[in-house]
């Protein structure tokens, strides 16, 4: 940051602040594709015992077991063309998210992008 913008920062509410870092990171992730994705092969390379830990004591947990199994049949749909994406059902945004209000209905989903459904999940969790 610059110290010619160093007086507006101190000005910021802590959420603004928040968005500003959270708009640099994107800025810089953006630009560091291939550096951020080498650091993560490498980071998962070096923590693949950790991770499969992880995974395993995740997945044994009965509801998170039907979260995957939901995932994963529909992704298997999508990837065979029974299912297309859609927009989001929010914001009309064609790079969406399927979002299960039952995990025991997999094919039933809403489509939003990553924000819209993010937000959602805030509200479900306030």
């Amino acid at each position: 940051m610059s110290r010619k913008n160093e007086g507006k920062y101190k000005d910021l509410s802590s959420e603004e602040k928040k968005q500003y870092h959270l708009k640099a990171y994107k800025k810089w992730r953006d630009s560091n594709k291939e550096k951020q994705y080498s650091y993560y092969k490498s980071w998962v390379k070096e923590n693949r015992k950790k991770l499969n830990e992880w995974y395993r004591d995740y997945f044994s947990v009965d509801g998170n077991r039907l979260k995957r199994n939901a995932r994963n049949e529909l992704n298997n749909a999508i990837l065979y063309g029974k299912i297309k994406r859609k927009n989001c059902e929010v914001c009309g945004c064609d790079e969406t998210q399927g979002h299960h209000e039952n995990y025991n209905r997999p094919l039933d989903i809403n489509w939003l992008c990553r924000s819209c459904h993010t937000e959602l999940h805030k509200k479900q969790w306030q």
